[in-house]
Formats: structure tokens, sequence, C-alpha cells
């Protein structure tokens, strides 16, 4: 359990180390205002003796701080940014929307991935299901809290591809762009390869051979009569330790080793 002082000194710090930069492209970050008293309306809310501090939430928040600031050193002086902007034919949103003056638009969503650390039967027995249909030519060599945290990321990359794409179809000519989805984690429940494996069946419709959850993704997608649409042009990931203020690591359309290359080694904390 972490101590909700802790907690507050960790959401001021992301504050502090990512907010001067992002205020120095504020002419570029159309609702900037509105976009950093959210953050600080959170921040000041869990000071409050009485709220249960949920602490994927707090993740969340830091993690789109954080992202608003990488995409602003990634987008380009002629670039606009917006948080969630008003999309025609529904209320849902897509988080950032980059804006260029060819009138072309750039959406990113941010999803955080924090699985809990969860060892219990329940957990053990379904790493026993999951090992049974392992690909042969694939070894996982791992504990049941963090196979849980595998599996659960994976579903999770899954669910957020789908809901993405459910977004894009609403949207009208006008609004619509490219597509990326930016996915959040620690660098440690889950990592680039994990990633990189989902990353490489969205992209060809087709498994890698070394994908130690295709089965698995297989057979779920099927039981539900899930298809992707394929529309989204680009899988990202930010990894930010936990409890730090700084960005670990960023990747842009990532995409699996070819087969007989040097592995990409996952970045450790």
């Amino acid at each position: 359990m972490i101590a909700r002082s802790e907690i507050i000194a960790h959401l001021n710090e992301v504050w502090d180390r990512q907010v001067p930069v992002i205020l120095t492209r504020q002419d570029q970050f159309l609702t900037c205002e509105a976009f950093l008293r959210r953050y600080r309306d959170y921040a000041d809310r869990c000071a409050e003796p009485t709220l249960a501090i949920d602490f994927q939430q707090m993740n969340s928040f830091a993690n789109e701080l954080c992202a608003a600031r990488a995409i602003l050193d990634n987008c380009g002086q002629d670039a606009i940014l917006q948080y969630e902007p008003q999309l025609t034919k529904t209320p849902k949103s897509i988080d950032f929307r980059v804006d260029y003056p060819d009138a072309k638009h750039v959406y990113i969503d941010v999803k955080t991935i924090d699985p809990e650390w969860i060892d219990d039967d329940n957990v053990r027995r379904r790493q026993e299901r999951s090992e049974k249909h392992m690909p042969a030519n694939v070894m996982l060599i791992t504990d049941a809290a963090a196979h849980h945290q595998l599996t659960s990321s994976r579903e999770k990359f899954l669910l957020y591809a789908l809901e993405l794409e459910e977004k894009i179809e609403l949207l009208t000519d006008d609004e619509r762009g490219q597509y990326r989805l930016l996915f959040c984690g620690n660098g440690t429940s889950w990592r680039r390869s994990d990633l990189e494996d989902f990353a490489d069946f969205y992209r060809r419709n087709r498994h890698r051979d070394d994908d130690a959850f295709r089965a698995m993704e297989q057979y779920s997608m099927g039981q539900k009569g899930v298809q992707l649409k394929r529309t989204i042009d680009g899988l990202c990931f930010l990894f930010r330790y936990n409890l730090t203020s700084d960005i670990a690591s960023i990747g842009v359309d990532v995409r699996g080793p070819i087969p007989g290359s040097q592995p990409i080694q996952a970045p450790r904390a």
C-alpha cells in the first residue's frame, strides 16, 4: 500500500517535470489550459482524506501528461495539438489529435495498461490451462502472477484496439486521418517484445510463429466472434517506471524483429 502523501508527491513531481516543457509549446496546444486543469484538479482531489486513490487511475493521469509532452516534442513546429477534440457524430473521444497545415489529422489514443500482481489459485489454474496451448517452439518461463500480467496485457491490447476501431468508424470524412494507439506501461508488467507480437498480428492478420499467446488469442477471438478492421496505422508504447516522473522510453509503430535477426531487448527497470 502506497501512502497518500507519496501519491501526492509523485503527482506533483510529474507535474514539475513535464509541465514546464509543455508550456514552452502551449501556443501549439489549443486545449492546454483545460488539459492541465484536469490534471491539477485530480491531484488536488487526491489530497482529500475521504477519496480512495486508485493507483491505476493515478498512473493514467500521469501517463497522459507524459504523452502530451512526448507528442509536442515530436509533432513539429507547424502542428496544432488538441486534447479530446469534439467529434461530430459521437460523444466518444480520442485523447489527442495533431492537425497539420495540409489538413492532415493524426489521432493518438492513450491507454495505460498496468495489470495487478495477482497470485492465487484462479490465476495458477489459468496459467496451467494456457500453457497446455503454448506453441511447441516457445518456452515461457514465468510464475503465475507474471503470467497473469502478460495475458491480461495481451487482452487489453486487443480490447483497446477494438475500441479505437469503433471510434474511427464514427468519424466523418473531414475528421478522418491517421490513427495511432499509444500504450503506456511501467516497462516490467509487459515489455516491448510483448507489444511487438500483437502489433505484428494486427498488421499482418497472422500471428508470429514465436508468439507465445497466439493459440490463446485465436481461441478467444474465435469464441467471441471478434473481427479486427485493422484501421489503426500504428501501435506505440511509452514506458515510465513506477513512481518516476521521466519517460523511460518510447516506441512508434512498433514491429517485431525479422526471424533470424538480433532480437530487440526490452527496457528493464
